[in-house]
């Protein structure tokens, strides 16, 4: 990505497989990415080694900023917060988000029906997207994530 404007200020809740691969993939195409995960010991070896995909493809990245907490992100202005944890905590966590400042476009990555309806309700629906994905993988170690398959097309 050559263009400066064209860089996105991203914000990935969830590093587990599925947004740790998406995280990864954003932070190698250039944009600005910070995430945040709740395991510790997966957060210190991002933080130290970055994210590690291997398997399909190899591929590792440094995001900019990786915390357990959104309250250490909560100075920072996104263009984009992508959730990509398992739907049942989402309700916890949306009183979080709404916190952080700017004007961004909330995200589903995750598995479920209608996970983008429920955040409408929180969130402006036109700032409310969902990515289908067609990917998945395995955690094989803290900060180090087997990708085991990717089929087109990714919505």
């Amino acid at each position: 990505m050559n263009n400066d404007k064209m860089k996105k200020k991203i914000l990935v809740i969830g590093l587990g497989p599925i947004g740790g691969i998406f995280a990864c993939h954003l932070r190698a195409s250039g944009h600005h990415v910070y995430g945040i995960d709740i395991w510790k010991d997966h957060i210190e070896n991002i933080r130290q080694q970055g994210i590690l995909i291997e398997k399909l493809v190899t591929l590792q990245a440094h995001l900019n900023e990786v915390q357990t907490g959104i309250e250490d992100l909560k100075e920072q202005a996104f263009d984009y917060v992508v959730i990509s944890i398992k739907t049942p905590y989402m309700q916890a966590l949306i009183p979080e988000i709404r916190k952080l400042k700017g004007r961004f476009t909330v995200v589903s990555l995750q598995n479920g029906i209608d996970n983008e309806e429920y955040l409408a309700d929180f969130f402006n629906p036109d700032r409310v997207l969902r990515i289908v994905i067609n990917y998945a993988g395995n955690i094989i170690s803290p900060g180090k994530i087997s990708m085991s398959f990717f089929h087109k097309p990714n919505y």
